[in-house]
């Protein structure tokens, strides 16, 4: 008897044991990829944001110092975004994540292209060619922008119900495991 207790208890010891390292790194996999990676997707849309905040100030002031000045954060807000993006690659985990990264990425390039030709434009006291610049930001680029911006959003949104279900499922299985261990010591 003393050997069929100690065994139900080590049994109960290792499925507790089991259950503990599987909750742990399924844990840890939701923090990276869902929690985490909600952080850098608010991050690259903040930085985005900025940048396009940094043109309409470059094509609409009318001192070249500030101008300058910023062309200089526009320039840095926009290499911020794209390492905000990478790692934002690093934690996509599903078909509908990666279709909605790969149309960001795929918008991009264009919306880049766009932001630079109106800088070149607009990047000026001229304000015949800051009006040009204007024109173009509000034609051509605001709809990029937004289409942009709303897949971020929908990004952002895949990674809070995956993971809002993965909690939930991670909750499921403490409760399952629980009731496995208390009915082996029963």
């Amino acid at each position: 008897s003393l050997v069929l207790t100690t065994a139900i208890t080590m049994i109960a010891a290792i499925i507790g044991l089991i259950a503990m390292v599987v909750m742990s790194m399924r844990y840890s996999y939701a923090l990276t990829n869902f929690g985490f990676a909600q952080g850098d997707i608010g991050k690259a849309m903040l930085y985005f944001a900025d940048c396009r905040s940094g043109l309409r100030a470059v094509i609409g002031y009318d001192n070249a110092d500030a101008i300058q000045e910023v062309l200089v954060q526009h320039d840095d807000n926009k290499k911020a975004f794209e390492a905000a993006f990478v790692k934002v690659e690093d934690t996509i985990v599903s078909d509908e994540g990666r279709a909605s990264y790969d149309k960001i990425k795929g918008e991009l390039d264009a919306y880049w292209a766009l932001d630079a030709q109106i800088m070149e434009i607009g990047a000026t006291t001229d304000r015949e060619q800051c009006k040009i610049a204007q024109d173009m930001a509000i034609n051509e680029l605001a709809p990029m922008y937004n289409s942009i911006y709303l897949e971020m959003e929908d990004l952002l949104d895949v990674k809070v119900v995956q993971g809002s279900e993965l909690s939930t499922m991670l909750v499921i299985l403490s409760w399952i495991m629980g009731a496995v261990i208390v009915g082996v010591i029963v």
